[in-house]
């Protein structure tokens, strides 16, 4: 199971008995978890008056006049329970309830509920020209994901490799771009102000389904390596429950600016790293960021016949690799 975050909103908790959601806690989006088994009714509802501006990947309810925002109305079982859990799960940097609630419209009428408004919404967000928002709109899950394949698959057959610096680097490159995807998952999934980056991504291996998850990537186990360059009796392992392999996907991204091997060694490690990130990341998106996919068979049309996954393109392999990992 998952573990709900750490910090909470210290603000008290609204009275209303409705909450709106606007965010990744709607029906069918990355955090609906924290709140699912909570929810005795949800219907669609609209509040004008307010928009989205978006910071860093979060959607922040504002005031603006002529705007709309769509979301769902939701009626927890136990109001306390379901708002504790929601202030749980929101970053207290980024959002506020909006004291004594706010009027919202259904298609049955008027009803007042709780929302979260964006705290500070002036300072490092801008407004998003969208009425309701989706994960599977996020310019990082949407663009960023399938520009990072495009840049990694020239380089993914190692027998037509000739200059292994430039592969390595282009490679390189498409892994960094594919860690900022992986962070911004963790954060929507899990809570924005949980944990300090690194533990938060640990966590995903907590995930419901992790395992089968792994499984269906085909990560490759066996004797894949990295040792610590300060204790060499350290080393981070790959594992076949891949209870660790986010940590050892960490390492090799830490890595990244620390040479100290062959070129063609450290490509053949971050090859094998950058697939295993990239279709684990494709599968969890495919499951629970609804309609990605819609928009990856429009700007990534290629891999839309074997699910976006790269594993079948991998040519040769790197078993037993090891590297010398630098935290």
């Amino acid at each position: 199971m998952e573990h709900g975050p750490a910090r909470t909103i210290q603000v008290p908790l609204p009275t209303l008995s409705s909450f709106f959601a606007y965010d990744a806690l709607q029906p069918g989006e990355l955090g609906y978890h924290h709140i699912e088994h909570l929810v005795m009714d949800q219907q669609n509802a609209w509040l004008d008056g307010y928009a989205l501006r978006m910071r860093d990947g979060l959607p922040l309810l504002v005031e603006e006049a002529g705007g709309r925002v769509d979301g769902y109305l939701m009626d927890f079982r136990d109001p306390g329970e379901g708002f504790s859990a929601v202030s749980a799960y929101a970053s207290r940097k980024h959002y506020r309830w909006a004291q004594g609630g706010l009027e919202f419209r259904t298609d049955a009428g008027l009803r007042r509920a709780s929302a979260l408004l964006g705290r500070s919404p002036g300072s490092g967000s801008e407004i998003e020209h969208l009425n309701r928002w989706s994960s599977a709109d996020d310019p990082v899950f949407a663009y960023g994901v399938p520009v990072a394949a495009a840049i990694a698959r020239p380089w993914l057959d190692a027998t037509n490799v000739a200059q292994p610096w430039e592969a390595l680097f282009h490679l390189q490159a498409a892994y960094l771009l594919t860690w900022t995807a992986v962070e911004r998952l963790a954060a929507l999934r899990l809570g924005p102000d949980a944990e300090e980056p690194t533990a938060l991504v640990r966590r995903l291996r907590d995930m419901d389904g992790w395992s089968n998850l792994f499984q269906r990537a085909r990560v490759r186990t066996g004797n894949r390596k990295i040792f610590d360059s300060r204790d060499p009796q350290d080393a981070y392992k790959l594992d076949d429950d891949g209870k660790k392999a986010w940590d050892f996907w960490y390492a090799v991204r830490s890595n990244l600016s620390h040479r100290g091997k062959g070129a063609r060694r450290d490509l053949e490690i971050v090859r094998e790293g950058f697939i295993d990130v990239h279709d684990v990341l494709r599968l969890i998106l495919l499951q629970h960021a609804n309609g990605v996919a819609r928009t990856w068979s429009r700007v990534d049309a290629d891999g839309k016949q074997r699910d976006w996954l790269l594993r079948d393109l991998l040519v040769t392999s790197a078993a037993g690799s090891c590297l010398v990992h630098r935290g």
